[in-house]
C-alpha cells in the first residue's frame, strides 16, 4: 500500500503543531448540515451522508493547509519524508510482532518464582510476614522498626522513590529487595500479562500441558496499534505495549544471581531478523546545534563513548580511568543541565552531600 499521496490532515495539523479535535470537526459537520436533504431516517443512509459531507469538508480545507504548511516550509516535508516515512511504518503494523509462547510461559514463571523468592527473603529479614507491594506497612517497617532515615517530599509525603531507597540500601538490605521485588512486579504486570491479552489465546499456568499438545502453539503474531501524534515526535506502541519491555535486569538481593531478559520472546519470522536502531545523543546534538558550543561538538564528533569523554573532561582524569559510576554522574549532570534539574536533585540522585 502507497500512501504517500494521501493528504492527511491530522498529520499536516500536527506539524503544524495545531491538533485537529475530532469535534471541531462536527462543529463544521453541523454548520454545513442545513446544506443536506435526508429523506428518511435509515441509520445506513445517514451514516453515508455523515462519511460524505465529511469528506467534502475535509477536501474544502485541504487547500488552506496546503497553503499555510508552504508558508512555514512545512509541505515539503509533509510529502518527502513524512508519509513515506508513514508508509514504512504501516507496513511494520501489519506485519504484526511474533511473540514466542514458550518464551512468554517460562518468563512469567521465572517472575512469579523471584516474586515468591524476594518475598521469603524479606520476610526472614523482618522475622514476620507483610505485603511487599502495600507502602503503609513498609513505613512501618522502614522507619518504625528498623529506625532508617526519613526523607519527605516537597509535598510534606514520606520519600518512597527507587533513587532514596537505593540511599537506603546502604544501611539494611531490605530497601534493595523492595527495589527488586517492584522491578519484577513491573515486569509482570505491565509487560507480560499485557502481551497475554493480545495474542489468539490467553496463556495461564494452568493450561501449559494443553497448550504442549497443540501443532503450531509456538509463535503467535499480535498486532499493535502507533500513537506518534506526540510533541517529541516519539512514536508509542499500544496494544501491546511494546516500550514496557525492559532491557535485562539482575536480580542480586537473593543466594543465586538472576538475569531476567524478557526482549527473547518478542522473535523475528523464518528468513528475517529484529534489528535495531536508535540515534546517539539526539538531544544532545540538538542543544550542540542550537548553542554551537564547540566544547560539547567536539564531544560528540569523537569516536568514542560520550559520558565517558565527558567524565575525563570534568575530572581532569584519562578516559580509560573513568569508573562506571563516574560515567553515570557526569551523565545526569548533562542531562540535569539540560532539563533543569536542581543541584539539591542531582546530590540525592549521585548520593552525593549538597553544602
Amino acid at each position: 500500500m502507497n500512501i504517500t499521496r494521501i493528504i492527511d490532515l491530522q498529520i499536516c495539523a500536527w506539524l503544524k503543531q495545531d491538533p485537529i479535535e475530532f469535534d471541531r470537526i462536527s462543529t463544521w459537520i453541523e454548520e454545513h448540515h442545513s446544506v443536506l436533504q435526508f429523506d428518511n431516517d435509515s441509520h445506513r443512509e445517514m451514516a453515508c451522508l455523515k462519511i460524505a459531507s465529511e469528506v467534502l469538508l475535509y477536501a474544502s480545507i485541504v487547500p488552506i493547509i496546503k497553503q499555510q504548511m508552504n508558508k512555514i516550509n512545512l509541505w515539503n516535508y509533509y510529502i518527502t519524508i513524512e508519509m513515506p516515512a508513514l508508509n514504512i511504518i504501516l507496513q511494520m503494523l501489519l506485519n504484526g510482532i511474533l511473540i514466542d509462547r514458550e518464551e512468554l510461559i517460562n518468563a512469567r514463571e521465572d517472575l512469579l518464582t523471584l516474586m515468591n523468592k524476594l518475598e521469603l527473603q524479606a520476610y526472614r529479614l523482618v522475622k514476620r510476614r507483610f505485603k511487599m507491594n502495600r507502602q503503609k506497612d513498609l513505613i512501618k517497617i522502614l522507619y518504625g522498626e528498623l529506625h532508617l532515615p526519613i526523607q519527605y517530599t516537597p509535598h510534606g509525603r514520606i520519600c518512597f522513590k527507587k533513587s532514596y531507597l537505593n540511599v537506603l540500601a546502604d544501611k539494611h538490605p531490605l530497601p534493595k529487595l523492595i527495589i527488586e521485588y517492584r522491578q519484577v512486579q513491573s515486569a509482570h504486570d505491565r509487560c507480560i500479562d499485557h502481551f497475554e491479552q493480545y495474542i489468539n489465546e490467553p496463556i495461564k499456568p494452568q493450561s501449559l500441558q494443553r497448550l504442549r499438545r497443540e501443532v503450531l502453539w509456538q509463535t503467535e503474531r499480535t498486532y499493535a496499534y502507533c500513537h506518534f501524534f506526540t510533541a517529541t515526535g516519539r512514536m508509542i506502541i499500544v496494544n501491546p505495549p511494546l516500550q514496557h519491555v525492559p532491557k535485562h535486569f539482575l536480580i542480586q538481593s537473593l543466594q543465586k544471581e538472576s538475569t531476567i531478559r524478557l526482549r527473547k520472546m518478542i522473535v523475528a519470522r523464518a528468513d528475517f531478523q529484529l534489528v535495531s536502531f536508535d540515534y546517539s545523543q539526539l538531544e544532545l546534538c540538538v542543544l550542540a546545534h542550537l548553542s554551537n558550543d564547540e566544547k560539547l561538538k567536539t564531544h560528540l564528533i569523537n569516536d568514542t563513548d560520550f559520558f565517558i569523554s565527558l567524565a575525563a573532561d570534568l575530572l581532569k582524569k584519562p578516559e580509560h580511568e573513568i569508573t562506571r559510576e563516574q560515567r553515570q554522574n557526569a551523565k545526569q549532570i548533562c542531562y540535569g543541565i539540560h532539563y533543569g534539574m536542581s543541584k539539591e536533585t542531582f546530590a540525592r540522585e549521585t548520593q552525593n552531600e549538597y553544602q
